[in-house]
């Protein structure tokens, strides 16, 4: 039987989150081999950029356990910070409030479950917004393109925001090793 688009694109989204849950109820949050060993390099460097400011709101769009999230939020101790973090996986947002507890930032983090494409960004609300390596897995071109336009609307003047995605992607039939193609 021929796979259609729709029934593929819920297998791979299906597949990234059984290989997600994986590492996340398996490895710890900064003491791991795997990339949730650190907050990427680029959200380390961006810090900087926010240094006087009273008062930081941040979106992290598809939050996970909160590798980028908890080393902002540590980064902000002596100010106001409020960071929202959004993942489609009920089981990232609970280790994630795990996490926030033990680096003493919970107070700081807000989880919440819900898919990317389904979570509306109030106009004029962040300083910085985040997506890294989440908006591949929205499910549809034109919600990937509301997605940017809510983005940039959310975004406050002279904030910042911050995409890393994932092009170069290729499907590997574990079963046979069939080559489905690059740049999903």
């Amino acid at each position: 039987m021929i796979e259609n688009t729709v029934e593929r694109l819920h297998r791979i989204r299906q597949n990234e989150a059984n290989s997600h849950i994986d590492v996340y109820t398996h490895e710890k949050l900064y003491d791991s081999d795997t990339w949730l060993k650190k907050p990427i390099k680029t959200v380390q460097d961006l810090m900087s950029s926010f240094s006087g400011y009273k008062e930081l709101r941040v979106l992290d769009l598809g939050s996970g356990v909160g590798r980028n999230s908890i080393y902002i939020a540590e980064s902000f101790q002596g100010e106001i910070c409020s960071i929202d973090c959004v993942d489609i996986l009920d089981v990232a947002i609970e280790i994630l409030e795990k996490n926030a507890a033990e680096h003493n930032v919970g107070n700081r983090i807000k989880g919440i479950v819900k898919a990317i494409e389904d979570f509306h960004i109030t106009e004029d609300s962040y300083d910085l917004i985040l997506a890294v390596s989440a908006l591949e897995h929205i499910d549809s071109e034109r919600h990937f393109t509301d997605k940017l336009s809510e983005i940039s609307q959310g975004i406050r003047d002279g904030g910042i925001v911050c995409l890393v995605i994932n092009s170069e992607v290729t499907e590997i039939d574990s079963a046979t090793e069939k080559v489905f193609g690059a740049k999903l």
